[in-house]
């Protein structure tokens, strides 16, 4: 049969009638660690439970009994009491009670302490000679920014030994939210290139909001700054606002990234295909999101970009336009558009788009044209150097790779209006790879190309298998050939 004890137990998660209820919930449960009540239990029931165990007490505290988130257990010999009273209480006496306890004792209920406490109060102390460890005194300069200018003056005004280290701290509070008396520029003023290179790495590494432009007018006229935020840019803002985004792009045209992950606007659009790098326009073009605000006529500008944008030839694969841009686009692109983007996008579009699988099919003269200037439309190889990671290379497959991949596909190839132009874009290999294939489709198209072309007489079909056995020519010059030879050798000799 199940007890009072894991009644009472059980019932504590879950709201009560009244604190009294509640009280005596907690006085008959069993508790091994402590537990935040939906309904506070009362004072009268706590005071009988507290010498019975620090889980009781504690879960006083988190349950919000106010006479125990006072002064009251601020000497507690539990160090969990203490700790939970430093994270719960918001009575200022109890916190400064456990102030002094904490900074000679408990580093971690310290840093709870100083998050919690009245920054002036800390200020005072600060004022005084105390000295706090370094992540106190970081979390009490955040707020003594946060406080305002009176507080920066003070904290200003403390040791440089203190200073500094405080003074950097509230770099992101400063640069977020300037005043008359506290902005950038008032906290890099007279400042060493050490301590600006650190305030720069502030903001690399820990701002958190939208960039704006009063503060790309500051990094952009401050030497130190600049060279931080060109080398590393933003990693944690939020966004940027208009203006900020254009200076942010102009510093480095990497940026432009960012720029489209944190916030897209469309009104950037020339911006960032002027930066004419690779990588950029493969994040612009790379989500359903970004073509949808997009017009036809920015996104055909955008793939003739790749034609001549850079990139970084020492990355571990080369820029990838959106594989899956034709599946979104509603209008046609023309030839130019269309092979600019195959020729930046990976095998996959491109083999989609040869199978039929998308509304935009290949029209007559565009396979050979993609054969000749193929880029990396049907795949790549990545070539090192003696310093891989520096050193990369690629290079586009071979007519041969591509031969094989034909063979492959060939049963979707086959029915396809611009089968021959495939087949004969990539030369002698494709007919060796279609006799040798274990699929009948490419000896079946054989036979039927041939006879369509040359007839069905064994003489003719025995020429043709011997030149087909030495060509190194595609399938359709081949049979031209063939053609050609047979109409000569017929031709009587005057």
């Amino acid at each position: 049969m199940i007890n009072q004890e894991d009644i009472a137990t059980a019932l504590l998660n879950v709201e009560l009638p009244n604190e009294d209820v509640a009280g005596l919930m907690l006085e008959l449960s069993d508790i091994k660690s402590p537990v935040k009540m939906p309904t506070t239990p009362c004072l009268t029931s706590v005071d009988r439970v507290v010498k019975k165990g620090w889980t009781k007490t504690a879960t006083a505290i988190l349950s919000g009994t106010k006479e125990y988130l006072g002064s009251k257990l601020t000497k507690h010999s539990s160090i969990q009491v203490r700790r939970l009273l430093a994270q719960h209480t918001t009575d200022q006496n109890a916190l400064r009670e456990l102030h002094d306890w904490a900074l000679a004792k408990d580093r971690e209920a310290l840093e709870q302490l100083v998050a919690r406490m009245d920054v002036d109060w800390l200020l005072s102390r600060l004022e005084a000679g105390v000295q706090y460890p370094p992540r106190p005194l970081l979390t009490i300069a955040h707020r003594a920014a946060l406080a305002g200018d009176a507080s920066l003056d003070r904290v200003a005004a403390l040791p440089a030994e203190t200073s500094r280290p405080m003074l950097l701290a509230a770099t992101n509070a400063i640069a977020a939210n300037p005043s008359t008396r506290w902005d950038l520029p008032a906290l890099l003023d007279g400042k060493d290139d050490d301590f600006c290179e650190k305030v720069g790495m502030e903001l690399v590494q820990r701002y958190g909001t939208v960039v704006t432009e009063t503060l790309m007018n500051v990094i952009v006229g401050h030497p130190v700054l600049h060279k931080c935020i060109v080398n590393h840019g933003f990693n944690n803002c939020t966004g940027f606002d208009i203006p900020a985004a254009r200076m942010y792009i102009k510093l480095a045209p990497l940026h432009a990234k960012l720029v489209i992950h944190k916030s897209w606007d469309p009104v950037l659009f020339d911006d960032v295909v002027a930066t004419k790098r690779l990588e950029v326009l493969e994040v612009l073009l790379s989500s359903e999101s970004h073509l949808r605000s997009l017009t036809p006529d920015q996104i055909d500008r955008a793939l003739l970009a790749s034609e001549t944008a850079d990139w970084a030839t020492s990355t571990y694969r080369p820029p990838s336009l959106n594989r899956h841009l034709l599946q979104h686009v509603s209008h046609e692109l023309s030839t130019e558009v269309l092979l600019a983007y195959l020729r930046h996008a990976d095998e996959h579009a491109t083999w989609q788009w040869l199978t039929g699988r998308y509304n935009q099919k290949p029209r007559p003269g565009e396979v050979s044209h993609l054969a000749k200037d193929q880029g990396w439309s049907f795949g790549w190889t990545a070539m090192y150097g003696t310093n891989r990671s520096t050193d990369t290379r690629f290079a586009l497959a071979s007519a041969e790779e591509v031969a094989r991949d034909i063979a492959h596909k060939f049963e979707q190839l086959v029915s396809q209006p611009w089968c021959d132009e495939l087949v004969d874009a990539f030369g002698g290999d494709v007919f060796e790879y279609l006799v040798r294939s274990y699929a009948l489709a490419g000896r079946t198209y054989l036979v039927a190309r041939i006879t369509k072309e040359l007839g069905s007489d064994p003489e003719v079909w025995r020429d043709a298998i011997t030149h087909f056995s030495k060509s190194k020519l595609s399938v359709g010059k081949t049979l031209t050939a063939v053609r050609l030879l047979r109409a000569a050798s017929s031709t009587p000799r005057p």
